[in-house]
């Protein structure tokens, strides 16, 4: 691992040169997990910056400490290098574009002798999983990351962010194994869990209702549970069919709020034949 003197220096140097040039933007990476109080970092530094802000911040540490651009094959990113010490200025991290917003969640922190906009813990464990895939599956690093900042880690933002992936579901699975996820979170989740399994039986107990209910029994209506509501599914006869199947599934709701779905389907008595005598 490179000296962590380094490190502070280049960090120094771009929070300097950023600053004198009035460029917004905000550390990130693994640099900005040490400034929140993980492991040092012998990776690049990272800073984001919005796409229009790109060549100002290079040119700023160009004028002001030498620093040597690189213009790189990605097209998320630039680089410059302090030395040895490669500074990437990302705008596009993951095809999501650095934007005010994204820029105004940093918070200002002393990072050694420098004070620079520093990334949520949140963002920088979203934006190191995300990255996760079946040619870059390497836990070890985010591992680390969510020890030593799971305290500051929003676990609900990262789930939602990072939801549909089944590699960053695989790390957070083991992350609430490894007990890094803390206890009240797991509570919450708990309850939300008990919430649909709750929003469940009392879907199949209103099923039942309604199949014994003598003016409803026989027609093709469904109850299916989602979230705090229940789904009324199906194709009644007549509007009055449909008015008394609504009126009681209110009653036996339980609390939960009815969304009402069922189609009135008038039928044909095609039996009868006419008499045309």
């Amino acid at each position: 691992m490179r000296e962590p003197t380094a490190m502070l220096r280049t960090l120094t140097r771009v929070a300097c040169a950023l600053d004198d040039a009035g460029v917004e933007y905000a550390l990130t990476g693994g640099c900005a997990v040490y400034a929140r109080g993980g492991p040092p970092s012998d990776h690049d530094v990272d800073v984001l910056v919005r796409p229009e802000s790109a060549a100002d911040a290079v040119e700023a540490m160009r004028r002001m400490f030498g620093m040597r651009p690189v213009e790189p094959e990605e097209s998320w990113l630039t680089k410059v290098y302090d030395g040895d010490w490669l500074v990437d200025v990302i705008y596009r991290p993951n095809e999501n574009t650095v934007s005010n917003a994204t820029l105004a969640r940093a918070e200002r922190l002393r990072v050694g002798p420098a004070s620079m906009p520093v990334m949520p813990a949140t963002y920088l464990l979203t934006d190191k999983i995300l990255v996760l895939g079946p040619h870059r599956c390497d836990f070890a690093e985010p591992l680390q990351w969510a020890r030593s900042l799971r305290e500051q880690i929003d676990w609900a933002g990262v789930r939602r962010a990072t939801s549909g992936s089944p590699y960053t579901e695989a790390f957070l699975w083991l992350c609430r194994r490894l007990d890094l996820v803390p206890a009240e979170t797991t509570t919450q989740r708990s309850a939300v869990m008990s919430l649909d399994a709750r929003s469940q039986y009392v879907a199949e107990r209103l099923s039942r209702v309604l199949a014994q209910d003598p003016e409803i029994g026989e027609l093709g209506v469904s109850v299916e549970a989602d979230g705090d509501e229940l789904r009324l599914v199906g194709v009644v006869s007549s509007h009055e069919q449909h008015a008394h199947l609504v009126r009681a599934a209110s009653d036996h709701s339980e609390g939960h709020r009815i969304r009402d779905e069922i189609r009135v389907v008038a039928t044909v008595d095609t039996s009868a034949e006419e008499d045309v005598s």
